[in-house]
């Protein structure tokens, strides 16, 4: 080879060579400016569930993005620390809290929910109840949700009752000399009294569980006062009344028949009270009972055999101090019957 030639071969020898060094320096630069790169977007996160940790190695660029890409799904009620569309960071913390179910009863019902953390309290708010001044709740509203908890809403309310009790009146008697023990007079009209006693009353979900009095008011009653005769106007003793006249007499009888039917010799117009039990036997030493009556044997002799009006079938067997002339007591069971006997005029037929 000519000289000339083999030097410009030479020259050119020496230049491949530059060139090549110089590519390869560039495509080892670009590598390991490519590596550095990709190294730089590899980040290194912590991921807590429920308190289990997993680490991982990612390229991802948000938290949403490695959630998706491990499999991880969150639900509405699902806690996490960081927002989804957040930024992946190299030794990031994500914290994921899964929720849970806790039961509410409160007003009659039973409210099922999920929460995944927070307080008593925070699952009553979240729940959109609003609890009274008085209301009680188990456990209490600082205690920490616990998955399966039974919360339970007592709605206590307090009132003031009054009760009223009506206060019974007495009858008060008083004697007067210038009555007749068959009349009576009420000066004074009875009125109940009146008992008002408030109560505070709590209750519990509408049932009542304590009652305590607090107060009472009292009217009292005013008694009734009656007006009494102490004195008797026709029995078989005590005091005359002076007012009083014999009247009537033997009348024609023009029917000869007693109203009953039976058969009769003559009537009298007589004045008639009543008397009652007083221990004694009658003048003819007879039981006192209904069917014998007293009389002035000088107008009706003893043993005889009468119908009185409004009495009936009876015998003339007892006497009295003021039994006299036109006048007889007849006998009944008890002293209110002979108060509504009274006195009053009737006729007596004598049988035969």
């Amino acid at each position: 080879m000519p000289e000339g030639k083999q030097s410009v071969f030479k020259r050119l020898s020496r230049n491949n060579k530059i060139t090549l060094i110089c590519a390869a320096c560039v495509i080892i630069v670009g590598v390991c400016c490519g590596a550095w790169a990709v190294l730089g977007e590899q980040k290194e996160v912590t991921i807590s569930v429920d308190g289990e940790e997993t680490t991982c190695v990612t390229f991802q660029h948000t938290v949403g993005e490695l959630l998706d890409s491990e499999g991880i799904t969150l639900s509405e009620e699902d806690t996490i620390n960081v927002k989804l569309d957040q930024q992946l960071e190299d030794d990031q913390h994500i914290a994921i809290q899964r929720a849970f179910g806790v039961s509410i009863e409160a007003d009659g019902t039973t409210i099922q929910m999920n929460i995944a953390d927070g307080t008593v309290a925070d699952a009553l708010e979240e729940a959109g109840l609003i609890l009274g001044e008085q209301d009680t709740v188990t456990p209490s509203l600082d205690t920490a949700v616990t998955s399966g908890m039974v919360i339970d809403v007592d709605r206590i309310t307090i009132e003031e009752v009054i009760k009223e009790t009506e206060l019974a009146y007495t009858i008060e008697r008083k004697r007067d000399s210038s009555m007749s023990i068959y009349d009576e007079e009420v000066i004074q009209e009875g009125k109940v009294g009146l008992q008002k006693d408030t109560y505070r009353v709590t209750y519990c979900d509408g049932e009542i569980i304590n009652e305590e009095l607090i107060g009472t008011e009292t009217q009292d009653p005013v008694n009734e006062i009656v007006l009494t005769g102490s004195y008797d106007v026709a029995s078989r003793s005590g005091v005359v009344d002076e007012g009083d006249t014999a009247f009537g007499g033997y009348g024609d009888n023009e029917s000869g028949y007693a109203p009953n039917g039976m058969p009769c010799s003559d009537v009298l117009t007589v004045k008639a009270t009543a008397y009652t039990h007083d221990g004694t036997m009658t003048k003819m030493g007879t039981p006192c009972r209904v069917g014998a009556i007293a009389v002035d044997p000088s107008v009706i002799p003893l043993g005889s055999k009468l119908y009185v009006e409004g009495y009936g079938v009876c015998t003339a067997e007892d006497t009295g101090g003021l039994i006299k002339g036109n006048r007889i007591d007849v006998f009944l069971n008890t002293e209110e019957e002979c108060v509504a006997w009274g006195v009053k005029s009737v006729k007596v037929y004598i049988l035969d």
